[in-house]
């Protein structure tokens, strides 16, 4: 969608543009055989796309760094930017900023409903940990919500029925977890089954089967008032570019609106990517840095100004507005912020 768009609009330095697609599978070393081939034998000028921040890490480590490429990553991880390399980028979520702003949600929750006991049950991958372990410090911290449970489960496990019932036990009325498999929705579920979803207010970060029918085919009606964030809501304008983005894909056949937001980001960052080499007039690697660094960029998000900032994860980031968003009658609808609140928040029933 991309290489459509910047060919349609002249390319770049008055050459074609050709975006180079590979597979990773979620597996490193396929992930880093591919972007070796990209960067010796396609000439890839800058690699973006990586999901999952392991791979992100290893094929920075033992690609990006080799070849001194400039490199996009969809990952979450902290880690990703604050080592303050000057190749790496990211213009989309990450866990330091998602945190602040769930930690003001949930607090507004039990202020606004009571429901101030929360249990966190994650994924024990980096990204699960890491998340829940900044999610419950903040919360302990600032101390108007009560953590009376810190779980994790494998990443792989389909059966979490003996945790959520000690869950359960606990006099939990509050439910945060960061799993990106869609076996959450099997988690879903079975805190129905269990009853946990009839006294805790349940929460969770997205992913993006959640903007699909997939959710409401394989959870049903035990899925709904669960609340998710969301960096995208298809239909939404953002800017007068999400409209040009959204016809795009109409025009390629691949539906009415943008409905993932990983969809977004991608674009974008090959856009941004583009545009590095109109500004630098080149591909040298050290040019694009400095016009990354420099530049603006109006994009279906918003105006991108990469953060310079010394310390910590906002080095060489930009992060997009979040949504907390709700199942209600299985539509989603947005609860929070107020501001741009398309309904209140249905509480839960027992």
């Amino acid at each position: 969608m991309a290489e459509k768009y910047l060919n349609d609009h002249g390319g770049v330095l008055g050459r074609p543009v050709k975006v180079v697609i590979e597979d990773d599978q979620s597996k490193l070393e396929v992930a880093t055989q591919a972007a070796e081939k990209m960067v010796t034998q396609d000439k890839a000028v800058a690699l973006a796309g990586f999901y999952k921040s392991f791979i992100t890490k290893g094929v920075f480590e033992s690609v990006s760094k080799k070849y001194n490429i400039v490199t996009f990553t969809a990952g979450w991880l902290d880690d990703l930017t604050a080592n303050h390399d000057k190749l790496m980028f990211r213009a989309g979520p990450f866990i330091g900023a998602q945190t602040d702003q769930w930690v003001a949600f949930l607090e507004y929750v039990a202020q606004k409903t009571g429901h101030n006991k929360l249990a966190a049950y994650s994924e024990n991958t980096d990204y699960g940990t890491s998340f829940q372990d900044q999610i419950v410090a903040a919360l302990k911290a600032h101390g108007k919500v009560q953590v009376v449970a810190d779980l994790h489960h494998d990443y792989q496990a389909t059966d979490f029925t003996t945790d959520l019932t000690k869950i359960k036990q606990t006099g939990a009325n509050l439910f945060w977890s960061a799993t990106v498999s869609s076996n959450v929705m099997t988690m879903i579920k079975q805190a129905y089954d269990v009853g946990l979803s009839h006294q805790a207010i349940m929460t969770t970060v997205a992913d993006g089967f959640y903007y699909t029918d997939e959710y409401a085919k394989t959870v049903g009606n035990k899925g709904d008032n669960v609340i998710i964030t969301s960096f995208h809501k298809p239909g939404i304008q953002y800017t007068n570019f999400t409209s040009t983005m959204d016809q795009l894909y109409k025009e390629m056949g691949y539906g009415t609106n943008v409905d993932y937001y990983i969809t977004i980001q991608e674009f974008q960052d090959v856009l941004l990517i583009a545009q590095a080499i109109k500004t630098a007039g080149s591909t040298d690697t050290n040019a694009m840095v400095q016009a990354l660094e420099s530049m603006t960029f109006n994009g279906p998000w918003g105006v991108i100004k990469f953060s310079m900032e010394a310390t910590g994860p906002y080095y060489h980031q930009w992060t997009p507005p979040m949504l907390f968003e709700q199942y209600q009658n299985l539509n989603l609808k947005v609860v929070y912020p107020e501001s741009v609140a398309e309904a209140p928040m249905i509480l839960p029933s027992g």
